[in-house]
């Protein structure tokens, strides 16, 4: 049955609406959603962070689409810049719901366990997927690293404010970075290692919107 379920959403994910595939539509309705939450509660700015890592992490699945406007131009490989505005999206992100966690109750210490727990385990599925690599990259692995790093920054920060605040919707927010983080280990440990896990678009495609929808909706 889940072999089903998995094959019917990777056959999905080959239908085109309105000549655009459904992921691109799912990520122009969150940067859309983040645009109109952040108007509607204009006293609490931080929102507006939010409307920027939303908006820049539009621009990284853009500029990851095989066969977008952008890899036509630029006519080369565009993952370095696709994983730099995910990178800037998730220090975007922090700085929002940092600021949110000042205006509410503060952060806790905790952020920094968490931040180092979170790293821990992403370097103990990237290092050996890096070793067991015949054509390794070191200096693209230093650079996903760095990535991982801001990652779990993002986390940490997620978390020391939920953790402080105390409130449900906060711990929800926490939830959604959680899930971004596991679709950003799923994809890098398929760049770093060239070896990826069975339906490993459609475990991206489903973490990922998950963590999105969350941290729009609960900032």
């Amino acid at each position: 049955m889940f072999r089903r379920f998995m094959e019917a959403f990777q056959n999905s994910t080959q239908k085109r609406i309105w000549g655009m595939s459904w992921q691109m539509l799912l990520s122009i309705s969150f940067a859309v959603m983040a645009l109109v939450l952040a108007i509607l509660f204009p006293l609490l700015d931080y929102k507006w962070f939010c409307v920027a890592g939303m908006g820049l992490s539009l621009l990284g699945d853009i500029l990851l689409t095989p066969n977008s406007i952008f890899s036509k131009l630029y006519k080369g490989d565009l993952f370095v810049f696709g994983g730099a505005a995910f990178l800037f999206a998730h220090l975007f992100y922090a700085q929002g719901f940092l600021q949110k966690a000042t205006m509410f109750g503060g952060i806790s210490f905790w952020r920094w366990v968490v931040l180092g727990l979170f790293f821990a385990v992403g370097m103990a599925f990237l290092v050996p997927s890096h070793i067991l690599n015949p054509e390794k990259n070191t200096p693209l692995f230093l650079c996903i690293t760095l990535y991982l790093l801001v990652i779990c920054y993002n986390v940490g920060t997620v978390f020391g404010g939920a953790f402080a605040a105390g409130q449900v919707k906060d711990y929800l927010a926490f939830f959604g970075i959680v899930s971004f983080y596991v679709s950003d280990i799923i994809l890098l440990c398929g760049v770093v290692g060239k070896s990826k896990v069975p339906y490993y678009d459609q475990w991206i495609w489903i973490f990922y919107p998950i963590g999105q929808f969350f941290l729009i909706a609960f900032a």
